[in-house]
């Protein structure tokens, strides 16, 4: 609504061609003019990945002001011990989803990726980054989980892969380069 803040905008997009040829997506221009309000609290994203990261971020402090809780993240490897192990719990579920082409999860299938407290973990708190729904099986209706949008799980996964050993980061690339999604992975 503001007409400077919109010359604003253009002037940055105008300026990154990178990032401007991210908002052919409606759902990035939304995150930009987020991240843009934001502008006077964090630097302004270079690349695609610094979109995704600061988005990230944005949606943890969101999450935690909901909560009631006041929490300044710099950078996500600095979230609070119990946010950070779920937080790496659900990269490591985006990684999984994404090598398996799948955009949702059935609760059973979350206990291979981080066991009982995991799914304990997820019920409860899922950052505000998972979308918890219900899908019909053969038993009827099961909580099913999934990610707000395909290339926020594929930047998860990304993320994940980063946090690697370089021999695991090698490994997991020969593995599913052939993959759909891991070439927008890679791209992270």
């Amino acid at each position: 609504n503001n007409p400077s803040k919109a010359d604003e905008v253009k002037a940055y997009l105008r300026d990154h061609e990178n990032i401007r040829h991210m908002c052919y997506l409606p759902l990035h221009l939304v995150m930009i003019t987020f991240i843009h309000r934001q502008k006077d609290k964090t630097p302004l994203p270079q690349t695609e990945t610094d979109v995704y990261r600061q988005f990230t971020i944005m949606a943890l402090v969101r999450y935690f002001s909901k909560l009631g809780k006041t929490v300044k993240i710099k950078d996500l490897e600095l979230l609070p011990p119990q946010e950070s192990s779920l937080f790496k719990g659900i990269c490591r579920l985006a990684y999984t989803t994404t090598t398996s082409s799948k955009t949702f999860i059935f609760l059973e299938e979350l206990l291979p990726i981080g066991g009982e407290g995991f799914i304990t973990d997820i019920q409860s708190s899922n950052l505000g980054i998972l979308v918890m729904d219900q899908k019909r099986d053969t038993s009827g209706l099961e909580p099913t989980f999934s990610f707000a949008h395909l290339t926020h799980q594929e930047f998860l996964a990304a993320y994940h892969v980063s946090r690697l050993t370089p021999e695991e980061q090698l490994k997991a690339i020969k593995e599913h380069v052939v993959q759909p999604h891991m070439g927008v992975v890679l791209k992270f």
